[in-house]
């Protein structure tokens, strides 16, 4: 493996994720990976609507669940998890 993904699902249903290197994994998977309030305020056309809350500003941490782990057979050297979007203070 040399990527692995980090999936959610936004408000609108759009499966979305990002991805880090395996060297940065083990950090990772307890911290997880930073995400912008504001990505839950896209629609599925990548437009940043108007929510109030859901600006550029702040922060989110996509947790991965390691048993979601899951070998990619469509993307070469490629993993996935599915991801619990956790506040600052490890609340959902």
């Amino acid at each position: 493996m040399r990527l692995a993904r980090f999936l959610y699902c936004d408000n609108g249903g759009v499966i979305r994720g990002k991805t880090t290197g395996m060297k940065g994994l083990p950090a990772r998977l307890e911290d997880g990976i930073g995400l912008t309030v504001a990505m839950m305020a896209m629609n599925s056309l990548d437009q940043l609507q108007a929510v109030e809350g859901m600006g550029p500003v702040g922060e989110i941490r996509l947790v991965p669940d390691p048993d979601s782990f899951a070998v990619l057979p469509y993307a070469p050297h490629s993993a996935a998890f599915s991801c619990d979007m956790l506040a600052g203070d490890r609340t959902p």
